[in-house]
Formats: C-alpha cells, structure tokens, sequence
C-alpha cells in the first residue's frame, strides 16, 4: 500500500479524485436515477458599477451538464455555456442574491447552489476589504500535511496563509499545506492582500501525529503545457532524489495522482480557471510541501458556438414583427437574417423589425456571435406573415444621438434625432423588442437604473399606424450621478463641474 497519503486517508482521497476535475464515467450518466446534474458549487461574485460577474465551480459529480442558468428569485436572469456570466443592467446601489443550476441537454435542472448576495458598487470598494470570511478549519491532518479551509464570502480574493513562517498565497478558498514535520504544533494564519489591516479572525493551532517523516523535496516548475476548451495539460520539473507518486491539488482536492511528472485534466468547461499545484509523495505517504499554484485555464471558444434557441416571432402591426430567442452562451451580439437577407444586428435576446411590406411572409432565423468566437449557426426558422393594411411607409428617421448636459437626476438618458421627410405621427424608441417610449417630439429623455448601459433606435409612425425601417443604433448610458446641490448664490453662482465619475 506505500505509495499514498496514509493508509487511512489515501482511498477517500482517490475517490474524491475520481469525481473531482475529471470526467464522470459513462454509466453515472446513463443511470436513469440520476438524470438531472448535481448542482454547481457555491459562486462568488465581482462587481462593476451596473454589473455583477458570477463565478462557480462545476458539479464534482454526476450527469455532465449542457450549461448553466442563473436565477433572482424565481427568474432566469442569465444563461451560459461555462462556470461564469456576467448580469449587466443592474442599478447602481442595489443589491441582488442569486443562485445557479445546471441544465442538461434534455433540460432536466438541478437543484439550485447556495445563494450569494451582492451589492452593486464600485469596483473592488465594497464589500471586499469589509472583514474577513470568519474562521479557518482544518482537515485531512497527516503526519506531513493539513488542508485549510474559510469561507469564500462575496467576492474571490487573494490571500496569503502563513504556517511556519512559509507564506503561501492562493485566490481559492482553501489551501493544501504539505512538507511539514510529524508531531509538530504549528499555527496558521490569514491575512487579505488587495486590502490594507490586520489578518483575519481565525488563527489556527494544529499538531501534525506521529508517522513517516521522509517527505521528499518539493517539485519545481509546474506549468500548463497546452489546453483545448475542455481540458488543460500540466507538466513539472521531479525533486532531486524523485518521488515514488505526485497528488494533483485544486485548493484542498485532490484531483489526481500520478507517477509521472505530467497530467491531463479532462472534464473542464471552455474559458474556466481552476488554481492547481502539485506535491511530490515518498514511498510510505509523506508528502512535501506543494509548488507554487499555477492557473490553469481552457480555451476560451468551444469548437462550436451553440446556435440561439425558443425563437419566436410575432407580427405586430402591418409593418413589423416582434422577434425573441434564448441563446445559452454569454453574447452582446445577434445577427437577425429573413431568408438570406441580414435584417438588423443586435445587443440582446430580441428584435424589433420594422419597415416590412404588408401582408409578406419572413423566414427569420437567428445566428449568436460572441465576442472573440466563431458565430453560432443559425438557428431554427421561425415564420411570420405581416398582417394586411397600406403599403405606405414613412422614411427612417436619421442621426439618433445622445444629448449631453448635467442631468436633472441620476439614471436619465436624453437623445435627439432628425426627422425624416414626409408626414410623420409620431415616434416610436425601441431596445430590442421591447418600446421603450412614444412621441411626437424629435427628442426624448427619459429614466434607466443609474450606469446601465442601452442600445435604443426610433422608428416613424404614420397616421394609419405603419412603422419606418428602423434609425441607427445608438448605445447609451444612465447618469451615475444625481444632480449637485444649487450653487452658494443661487443661480447666479458657478457652473457644476462637468459629470463624471
């Protein structure tokens, strides 16, 4: 028996190996007890000022899934292909809990992750540098090593664990601490590194027990050799004087040992990071101290970008149609073709398509394109015929632009167009297909969470209800900021300095 850890914990260690990083074995998957996947790990979160990215670890176990979705209460409010996404069109100052679940390819759910809440703020102000997780706990105490554990909190950060004087950094929330003297005491500490103060709560006091003590040297040089969107392959330098086996570390799991001084890790997600490091085993279990974590990264494009899914459309007047979609990869662009026409580019999961010919059937289908990736396929067609009524439609109205200015409160966006020629009704703002506003002005301002970001285009409405094709896009932004307090004076006092933030 050796090689291992000890003879008591070697073989739970091999079994959390086996369901760790690597790929669940087929019949785990075929079970039909086992249908729906386990649920992901619990996520952490960052945040910008309308915001916030989700990041969580796979399910160590179970059906592989298709990809993950994540909730606010009861609502879907975002979708992807890999163990991150990123909410955006949240309000500046509020404050959101989510939860993730993994979706297998027949759409059977898992249970739901522990929840995280986390309020919008500025980036890396709060609540990172608030204090620290609680306290350290330790496991898995062999004569050469220990694992250490905290709670992650809301946001991922690096620390720095002092033992015996080594100090080891990680961003993970747990850390394997090898190459230690048997029937030791040693004390253990943890201190945040992008945040000034003094180490958190939680000093911990351990004593290693009696055993083999011929723990051989540290290996050297660990390194991710290559990758594909699913696996990573690492390789290291052997200690002077070898090692009988290697365990494969991400935080305190072990994800696998091995006699080489090389490893592939399978069963990863594209653009997923997982923190790893290796330690060298002796002949009777004795473990040494681990290199220096590496992060080990998958390719960040799947060899084929899943095509948009649900599409639906539905005819809204004569002149237009109402186009949604689900797409279960992170994307800020969708291309909208009718036959082998491009329609419209998009930001988001729908379309308004205006400027249609009355009473004609549209074959509209959907291509994602994420950033950096190659485009999906296009998805399933959806047919719609535009209802009957005149075949006159007003012209387009042209240069759609953001008006500047101090803004009479936070969250306010104004923009300003130029009419088309001929009679016109009204005016109609649209982001996606969701119509934002109505007026017969060629201005308009109005009210979004405060910092989200927006794609809006007007269309021309003439008296019989018809819709022009659609002006150009224009992003635009909230203010972040309400409005200064009047000047000392009154009117008559300085301007305010110009927004910003």
């Amino acid at each position: 028996m050796g090689w291992g850890m000890s003879r008591r914990l070697l073989p739970c260690l091999l079994l959390a190996a086996s369901l760790a990083l690597v790929a669940p074995p087929a019949s785990a998957a075929a079970d039909p007890g086992r249908r729906a996947p386990a649920a992901p790990g619990t996520p952490t979160a960052t945040n910008g000022f309308s915001s916030i990215t989700l990041t969580w670890s796979q399910p160590a176990a179970g059906r592989r899934p298709h990809h993950f979705r994540v909730y606010e209460g009861d609502t879907v409010v975002a979708r992807n292909t890999t163990t991150h996404v990123t909410v955006t069109g949240l309000g500046f100052g509020t404050t959101h809990t989510y939860r993730v679940a993994a979706v297998a390819h027949d759409g059977t759910e898992s249970a739901l992750s522990a929840p995280v809440t986390r309020h919008v703020w500025v980036s890396g102000m709060q609540p990172q540098c608030q204090p620290g997780p609680g306290p350290l706990t330790v496991a898995d105490v062999g004569p050469t090593a220990f694992s250490l554990s905290w709670p992650a909190g809301e946001t991922p950060r690096h620390v720095r664990v002092t033992v015996a004087g080594r100090q080891l950094d990680t961003a993970e929330s747990s850390l394997r601490v090898g190459g230690l003297t048997p029937g030791t005491a040693y004390t253990a500490t943890i201190r945040p590194l992008d945040c000034p103060g003094p180490p958190w709560p939680g000093t911990l006091h351990v004593t290693t027990p009696a055993g083999p003590g011929d723990a051989p040297a540290a290996p050297a040089g660990l390194a991710v050799t290559g990758s594909t969107d699913t696996g990573v392959d690492l390789a290291w330098t052997p200690p002077a004087g070898g090692a009988a086996r290697y365990a494969v570390w991400s935080g305190t799991r072990l994800v696998t040992t091995t006699s080489r001084p090389s490893v592939r890790l399978t069963g990863l997600w594209r653009d997923t990071v997982r923190t790893v490091a290796v330690s060298a085993l002796s002949g009777s279990g004795a473990e040494s101290a681990a290199t220096p974590p590496v992060e080990a990264r998958t390719q960040r494009c799947a060899p084929a970008t899943p095509a948009p899914v649900d599409v639906a459309a539905t005819a809204v007047t004569a002149s237009s149609v109402s186009l949604t979609w689900t797409s279960v990869v992170e994307a800020s662009t969708f291309v909208v073709t009718d036959g082998d026409r491009q329609l419209a580019t998009v930001a988001g999961p729908s379309a308004h398509l205006s400027g249609l010919p009355p009473a004609t059937r549209h074959r509209l289908r959907v291509v994602t394109r994420p950033a950096g990736c190659p485009d999906s396929a296009p998805s399933r067609t959806a047919r719609v015929r535009t209802a009957a009524g005149p075949a006159d439609r007003p012209a387009a109205p042209a240069d759609l632009r953001p008006v500047g200015g101090w803004p009479a409160e936070q969250g306010i966006v104004a923009v300003q167009w130029t009419a088309p020629p001929g009679d016109v009704a009204a005016y109609r703002i649209y982001e996606g297909a969701t119509l934002v506003a109505t007026t017969t002005a060629t201005a308009w301002t109005g009210q979004f969470p405060p910092a989200t970001t927006h794609l809006l285009s007007v269309v021309a409405v003439d008296a019989a209800g018809s819709e022009s094709a659609p002006s150009n896009a224009v992003q635009v932004t909230a203010s972040f900021f309400a409005p200064p307090a009047p000047p000392p004076g009154g009117p008559g006092g300085p301007p305010p300095p110009p927004p910003g933030v």
